[in-house]
Order: structure tokens, then sequence, then C-alpha cells
């Protein structure tokens, strides 16, 4: 009741200013879906829908079983989140980052699993799916985001979930998922420094590569008669298996810092425009650099890394930009995408 008393004090003292900036309060609306139990409903009816599709994509036994085990693992998810996070349970947009960004995984695990099942490329073969596989993905962002309890979370049903993808349980993936998982959490327990990521990556390497050596998916390794073992297959092979925690961790944590600076800089209630290529426009981007030559192609080698929502979202969200003030759109038949971030007035 007394604010304007002390900020006239302040005023005469120097240390505040007669003007007073206007506050936009938060919308109705958003408020409303963000608390709204028919919107986390949908949520978990979309990420169901996803489950779905993934699991009956695809030549595979027994796609109605694995079904079923992944509807009650969901329903096994969403009890040990509204008892353990509530915080994370009562808020629509956490509940979107944690299973959007799981979704995001499984997807990609689907799509390295179908293409090495389909004898389509000679180097990718069957047992190539279970090195190049992201298990740390959805633990790495979520354990960076909202804490380690998020991590573990993911790590546990990412890997319940992807072991039910393929056709019958497939015990070495979903063992390698969860010690994965695990120790890209437990490597990321107090994120300082971006270094300590690439950390985590490598921890994530030599966790998949060691799995990998112990379910065979790297060799065979005759160990009595080394000279007859392809040492050149076995290096490639490690190096996937290190390279793929490597790789995970860079993504993760690459855009970070940028995005990070951004949001200082800017004033309260200040908007940051990003724009950026996406995967889909990363072919006809390089194709009219490099072979029709329509373009300059030093701008194309200046590229580093391209994005879709899924990618970007969860960054801009990590550098501290709400949910709420963030607006992504894709641009130039999804050639581009396009982001309006605004900093949270106080």
């Amino acid at each position: 009741m007394f604010d304007f008393l002390k900020r006239g004090r302040l005023i005469r003292r120097g240390l505040a200013s007669r003007k007073i900036r206007r506050r936009r309060p938060r919308s109705e609306l958003a408020r409303n879906l963000e608390y709204a139990p028919y919107m986390k409903a949908l949520i978990f009816v979309v990420f169901a829908g996803g489950l779905a599709f993934l699991v009956f994509s695809g030549q595979q036994p027994e796609p109605t079983k694995n079904f079923v085990i992944a509807l009650l693992v969901l329903a096994t998810a969403i009890t040990q989140l509204w008892i353990n996070q509530p915080k994370t349970f009562s808020q629509s947009s956490r509940i979107l980052l944690v299973f959007g960004v799981i979704l995001a995984q499984l997807a990609v695990t689907k799509l390295l699993l179908v293409i090495c099942n389909s004898a389509n490329y000679s180097f990718l073969k069957p047992e190539m799916g279970g090195l190049i596989t992201p298990y740390a993905f959805a633990p790495l962002v979520l354990s960076v985001l909202l804490g380690r309890h998020h991590g573990l979370y993911a790590a546990f049903f990412v890997s319940l979930w992807s072991s039910v993808l393929f056709g019958p349980i497939d015990a070495p993936l979903l063992v390698t998922s969860l010690i994965s998982g695990f120790t890209a959490v437990s490597l990321t327990l107090q994120v300082r420094r971006r270094s300590k990521l690439i950390r985590a990556g490598i921890g994530v390497g030599l966790a998949i590569w060691l799995l990998s050596l112990t379910f065979g998916l790297i060799g065979p390794i005759n160990w009595l008669f080394p000279t007859a073992n392809d040492w050149g297959m076995i290096g490639l092979q490690s190096a996937l298996a290190v390279g793929n925690g490597i790789l995970t961790a860079t993504l993760v944590g690459g855009a970070l810092p940028i995005l990070e600076q951004c949001r200082r800089v800017l004033r309260p209630g200040g908007v940051l425009f990003v724009n950026v290529p996406t995967w889909r426009g990363k072919f006809f981007l390089e194709f009219s650099a490099f072979r029709l030559r329509l373009s300059p192609a030093l701008e194309m080698d200046d590229h580093k890394m391209y994005y879709n929502k899924p990618d970007l979202w969860p960054m801009l969200v990590r550098a501290g930009f709400k949910p709420s003030h963030l607006r992504l759109h894709y641009h130039k038949f999804g050639l581009n995408l396009f982001a309006v971030a605004q900093k949270a007035r106080k």
C-alpha cells in the first residue's frame, strides 16, 4: 500500500527513475491452459498416440502386446510424476517438456532401428542400431533443465519404452539405455560449465562401449588369435559407441551459452529474435550452394548446426526464457525456423 512512499524516497535519493515501466499482466488464457486438467490429459493422450504410431509402424511381431505394455508403463510414469514431482505435474508446460523430449528420443531410436534392420544400407547393419541410439538425450536434457530427479525419471521410463519399440523386449537395449541414462545424470548433478556436459558425454560413450562389448555388439573379438580379428571394423564400432555419447552431449550443450548471453543482455520485457535453418532446409540449402551454385558456398560452410522445434525450444527454456513467452514457427516452406523469445518482466 505504501510502496509509492518508498519509491518517492528512492527517487529523491537518485536511486529510482520517475518513469514506471508498463507491466503486461499474464494472459488469463495462458494461465488457465497452464493449470487446466484437460490440457494435461490432452498431452498424455497425444503421447499415447505417439507411442501407438511408433509401436505399430514397421514389421514386427506382437505389436498389440507391446503397445499394451507401453500403456501400462505410461500409467506408471504418470503416477510416478504425480507422486514424486507435484510441481511438474501441476504445470502443463513442464509435462509437455518432459514427455516431448522423451517422445523425441523414442522417435529417433525407432527410426535408427528401422534403418539398421532394413538392409538398405550396407554400412548400417542390425547390430549398429545399438551403437548409435541416442540413449542419453532425454536424461541429459531434463537433468540440465529440470534437475537430476527428472533426468533419472527420463532415464528409467525412456529405457522401458525403447525396449518394446522393435519386436520383443530387447534386454541388451534396456540395460544399455538404463546405465547410459543413469551415467549421464550422475555426471551432470551440478552443471556449472558446458565442459561438464562433454565430460558426461564421454562417460556415457564409455558406458555404451563397455556394454556393447559385453553384449557382443562390437566384434566378434577372438582373444586367442588377435590377428584373425577385423580390427578396422572393431575400431569403427568402438568409435561409434564412444562418439554417440559425445555427440549427444555436444548437441545438448552447444547452443546454450549463446542463448544465455542473449537473455542476459535483454532488458525485462525485451525480445530476442532467432532465425535458424532446419534439418529439412539442410538438403535444399546445400544442394543450391554446392551443386547448383545459386547461393554462396561460404555461407553454407559456416553452418554448424540445424534446428527443429524440439531442438531449439529446450535450449531457449534452459537459457532462462519462460515457455509462456516463447513463440516458434517454421517459414519458407519449413526450410527455416523463427523463434520469438521475450524476457520476463520483473
